[in-house]
């Protein structure tokens, strides 16, 4: 078998449906479906049971909640393909994917291939990755692609999010070395799992094809673990930041933006959510009190910044919560 296709489930009735109708109308047939139900409390189970039964590439399973990481590697004791796909619950993809994966890995046998994506809201749709120069990359040219992974320094401002995105559901993954990396992904980590996998994968890659093609459909709602504030989110956020400083051949700079950018995300996201500008002081404190997070935010040097990153940055150094609080309400209109 060619492709495992796993999707991790945790309360995604209401999407459920288009994801799985998605994969299983592809073209290309030489492929399993592996559904994680991972505790989900609504009938995402049930859905899950009525496409196994009359589909027979369709495997699900029950867990308890573990989160995303935990879900994945529970199915990758039962995929049988030799690559593999991660789908989100709550997102779809477009027709001929499978077909174009099968011709990539039949032409030039990568052992990943990246693509672009397409962000879905409500009424929008927006390519991400889409004008990517397409071909294959190998030794000295996948260098360029680790470079500028998390942060690229060639790009001259620290807003840049880097060359490839964090996901693993933009990927195609050599189910050979995924087995191998994932082992040395803490399994207490429930945010940032997907960018510690890539970068660990990446650096055991020997190959790499970059497609400008856009399948996939990566729905932003607010129900998302990663859309919707909680309070542990900052110190799941901050686990991430301390298991990525004990990976010695990374550098720390990469490190430091990295939680640049967690810090505006997080802000923007309780801006939104907060009721009035108490609420968001006090929880703000919260992501503060992270100080691995908020040292490595401390270390980024003004000489790397636009005169808008500078503003922002000196805001979050020095703690201008009401400027925080009301920039971030004001872009939000």
């Amino acid at each position: 078998m060619l492709i495992s296709v796993i999707v991790p489930v945790f309360c995604v009735e209401q999407y459920l449906e288009e994801c799985i109708k998605s994969i299983i109308s592809q073209s290309f047939a030489d492929f399993e479906l592996l559904l994680v139900v991972d505790g989900s409390t609504d009938g995402s189970e049930s859905i899950c049971k009525r496409y196994s039964d009359f589909d027979k590439r369709i495997k699900f399973f029950v867990k308890e909640n573990e989160g995303p990481l935990l879900a994945r590697k529970y199915a990758l004791q039962y995929a049988k393909g030799d690559y593999l796909i991660f789908i989100d619950g709550d997102d779809y993809v477009e027709q001929g994917y499978f077909e174009t994966v099968a011709s990539i890995l039949k032409d030039f046998n990568p052992d990943i291939i990246c693509f672009g994506y397409n962000e879905v809201r409500d009424f929008s749709k927006k390519t991400i990755n889409g004008k990517n120069m397409e071909g294959i990359y190998k030794k000295q040219d996948l260098l360029r692609f680790l470079d500028g992974f998390i942060w690229d320094a060639k790009k001259g401002n620290i807003s840049n999010t880097g060359t490839l995105s964090y996901s693993l559901w933009d990927k195609v993954f050599k189910k050979s070395i995924f087995l191998d990396i994932i082992c040395n992904v803490n399994e207490k980590i429930r945010i940032g799992e997907d960018l510690l996998c890539c970068l660990f994968y990446l650096n055991r890659c020997d190959s790499l094809f970059l497609s400008n093609k856009c399948f996939y459909n990566y729905r932003i709602v607010s129900t998302s673990l990663i859309n919707s504030y909680v309070t542990d989110n900052s110190t799941h956020f901050n686990n991430t930041i301390v298991e990525l400083s004990k990976i010695t051949s990374l550098q720390k700079e990469k490190i430091s933006i990295y939680s640049y950018h967690i810090f505006l995300y997080i802000v923007a996201k309780l801006a939104r959510q907060s009721t009035n500008y108490n609420v968001f002081k006090t929880e703000i404190q919260k992501v503060y009190d992270c100080k691995e997070m908020y040292n490595y935010l401390l270390a980024i040097d003004y000489k790397k910044c636009t005169l808008i990153e500078r503003l922002k940055l000196q805001s979050l150094k020095s703690k201008k919560l009401t400027a925080l609080y009301f920039a971030a309400r004001l872009t939000q209109k």
